[in-house]
């Protein structure tokens, strides 16, 4: 049931299922889980223009994002695609300093995703 719920609610929307790279599958759904769809897109978006892609950031995973994302070095994406995510926490301390009770949390969760380290 809650992995149905995963996949109906976060998998598929966020178009995890369309990343070559299963690790990166799994880290972008999370973001989506965690984050927002949106916000997970722009990471993802964010992470291939560092890996060396070059993609708009529009926060909608379409045709070219997903050729851009599995054309590049699986481990390359994946390594930028968590220093993006983090980039995001950073950005919603920020913006909201009652944010940083969670960073620990969110520190651990990021680096529990060590795939490719």
């Amino acid at each position: 049931m809650a992995a149905e719920i995963f996949r109906v609610g976060y998998w598929e929307p966020s178009r995890s299922d369309k990343l070559d790279d299963i690790e990166l599958a799994r880290l972008h759904s999370d973001t989506a889980y965690l984050a927002g769809g949106g916000n997970a897109a722009r990471i993802l978006q964010r992470a291939i223009n560092r890996a060396g892609g070059n993609v708009s950031v529009d926060g909608a995973v379409g045709p070219k994002t997903l050729m851009v994302a599995n054309s590049l070095n699986p481990k390359t994406l994946y390594n930028a695609y968590k220093i993006e995510r983090w980039a995001h926490h950073e950005r919603d301390m920020t913006r909201n300093p009652a944010q940083r009770r969670y960073r620990k949390g969110w520190r651990r969760r990021l680096e529990s995703f060590n795939a490719h380290d």
